[in-house]
C-alpha cells in the first residue's frame, strides 16, 4: 500500500490506497492527533498521486490532487466546512498532469499549483482571492535528468520556490 504524507502544523493530508485522508485535530484534542478519515473523492477522481496542501488564509485548508491528467482543488473554511472537488485543468500538452501537484500560498489570499506534464516539464497556475484562478497554466521549463514530481514552498510573503530531485540533486527556481 503506497503512503505519502505532508504536515501542517497539527494536519496531515496523506494518500491511502488511492483516497485522500485527512488527520486533523479537533479544538479540544489540539495537543493529539485525530483518529484517519477519508476526504471523501467524487467518482471520477480516483486519487493517483500523492496529494499537496497549503493554506491561503487563517484556518482555510486547500488540498489538491491529481487524476486523468488534471489537478483538483477542494478546500476547507471554518464558517462552510469542506467544498466540493472541482477540476482546475491541467497543463496544455498531450497528457495534461502527469505527477502529483505541489502546492503553497506565496501570500495571504493567494495560492500557487505546480505539475509536471508527460514530458517532465512543469507548469504553473495561481488563484488570487480578488480574481479567483488565472485563466492558464504557465511553463517553467524543467531541469536537466530524471525528476521527482515539483514541491512549492513560500520562504517569505510573496516568493515562490519549486522544488525538485533530478538525477540526485535538489533542484530550485523561484519567483
Amino acid at each position: 500500500m503506497s503512503r505519502s504524507r505532508i504536515l501542517l502544523g497539527v494536519l496531515a493530508v496523506v494518500l491511502l490506497a488511492g483516497a485522500v485522508v485527512v488527520i486533523s485535530p479537533t479544538r479540544a484534542q489540539a495537543a493529539s492527533w485525530h483518529p484517519w478519515g477519508p476526504l471523501d473523492t467524487p467518482g471520477v477522481l480516483i486519487a493517483s498521486e500523492a496529494p499537496a496542501g497549503a493554506s491561503r488564509a487563517n484556518g482555510v485548508l486547500d488540498v489538491f490532487s491529481s487524476s486523468l491528467q488534471r489537478v483538483y482543488h477542494k478546500w476547507y473554511s471554518p464558517s462552510i466546512g469542506w467544498s466540493g472537488w472541482g477540476s482546475i485543468g491541467g497543463p496544455p500538452t498531450s497528457g495534461g498532469a502527469c505527477s502529483g501537484p505541489g502546492a503553497a500560498a506565496r501570500k495571504s489570499g493567494e495560492l500557487d499549483v505546480v505539475v509536471q506534464d508527460c514530458n517532465g516539464n512543469v507548469w504553473h497556475r495561481w488563484w488570487k482571492a480578488s480574481v479567483g484562478w488565472v485563466p492558464s497554466w504557465g511553463s517553467l521549463g524543467k531541469p536537466a535528468g530524471a525528476c521527482s514530481k515539483p514541491t512549492a514552498a513560500a520562504r517569505k510573503s510573496g516568493e515562490l520556490n519549486v522544488l525538485m530531485l533530478c538525477d540526485g540533486n535538489v533542484y530550485i527556481k523561484y519567483w
